[in-house]
């Protein structure tokens, strides 16, 4: 599910919950639910973390 790549992808690439959060513009709590797969992202959600990843993260 996606919530677990995400927090892979968080883990890999060393950040922590809280400063992966604040980048993507989410609470912390919110990461958590998603990462745990109790929620889905929304679309905007989609967008950010896209945005992210491009921006962010060395490949």
């Amino acid at each position: 599910m996606i919530g677990d790549v995400l927090k892979r992808m968080r883990i890999i690439y060393g950040y922590k919950a809280s400063e992966m959060s604040s980048e993507l513009g989410i609470s912390a709590s919110y990461l958590s639910e998603i990462e745990n797969n109790k929620k889905q992202p929304s679309l905007d959600f989609s967008k950010n973390m896209r945005i992210f990843t491009v921006s962010d993260c060395p490949l």
